[in-house]
């Protein structure tokens, strides 16, 4: 494991974040991972992040984890993490954040998005095998595998909104689709929330 201080290393953090070859986590609150966060990142909380490094499949992969919190820097580093993970750490005001293009994004709840779901092209990124727990009627499910691997041919004159299971795949995917010229929106909770306010649903016939 190695710790970074972002302000001291612009370019290596710019090097390594470039060309999307690194795995991305972000341990702060939402509070702060929603204002400005890397692009493509995933929001882990600090006390997770071993659970997801020590993964078999991610030992050899190139992970960075990124940090603002005093108290999640000190916990990352009281823990055994892999020697693959990275951890870029500032404690001020994300000052990284001003020589990177860190992502933005527009984002849409669940019941917003039904009262204006005549607004909206919904895509689905959740894997196949995830709709039996019921899909919004109309949508178009385009696995978020898919969307990672290929480029996707959407029409840039349609407004999307993107839904997954939770609210973390489609945060990444918007910020691939929107880098194409497509107008998305994050669906925040995901299906998880939508099915908790009780919106309809439709399930696939036998």
């Amino acid at each position: 494991m190695e710790l970074i201080k972002g302000i001291e290393h612009r370019e290596k953090i710019m090097e390594m974040l470039s060309g999307r070859s690194s795995i991305i986590i972000d341990t702060d609150p939402l509070s702060i991972y929603n204002e400005f966060h890397p692009p493509f990142s995933f929001p882990i909380p600090a006390k997770d992040v071993m659970s997801v490094v020590s993964r078999p499949d991610l030992m050899n992969e190139n992970i960075m984890i990124f940090s603002s919190i005093q108290a999640d820097l000190e916990f990352l580093m009281g823990i055994d993490l892999p020697s693959n993970v990275k951890i870029i750490y500032d404690n001020t005001d994300r000052s990284w954040s001003r020589y990177y293009p860190f992502a933005y994004y527009k984002s849409i709840d669940a019941w917003g998005l039904y009262t204006k779901i005549g607004e909206f092209s919904i895509i689905d990124i959740r894997e196949e095998f995830e709709l039996f727990s019921g899909f919004i009627e109309g949508s178009i499910n385009i696995p978020f595998s898919r969307i990672m691997q290929e480029p996707i041919n959407l029409d840039k004159g349609k407004r999307y909104a993107v839904i997954c299971a939770h609210g973390n795949r489609s945060r990444v995917a918007i910020e691939l689709l929107s880098s194409m010229g497509l107008d998305v929106y994050d669906v925040a909770g995901g299906m998880q929330r939508w099915l908790e306010a009780g919106l309809p649903v439709s399930y696939e016939e036998d």
